[in-house]
């Protein structure tokens, strides 16, 4: 059962640590922290916003996104998403 906060039936909050290595040498290419934050309310409309840093060592550049995500749940089962992962509403790049 998820707790009950404020106006939302539920919140979640989860966060995850990559290291990134070279498969064919022992360079580190980086590593990235991603979190989310979740809210739900009456099963069918959900709010996330979600973030991830990626801190590069040998590979790409340094780069920061965050986006946020409205799903809405409809009778057939099916999601629709307001928003694209692969354009987020920040990015930042560089040093």
């Amino acid at each position: 059962m998820r707790p009950h906060v404020a106006i939302f039936d539920y919140i979640s909050v989860s966060a995850i640590y990559h290291e990134f290595d070279a498969e064919n040498s022992s360079a580190s290419l980086g590593d990235e922290l991603d979190a989310a934050i979740s809210a739900g309310l009456r099963d069918r409309y959900k709010l996330t916003l979600k973030a991830a840093s990626y801190d590069a060592d040998t590979f790409s550049v340094d780069t920061d996104k965050l986006w946020l995500q409205f799903d809405v749940a409809f009778q057939s089962s099916q999601r629709f998403t307001l928003s694209d992962s692969r354009r987020p509403l920040i990015v930042r790049k560089g040093g």
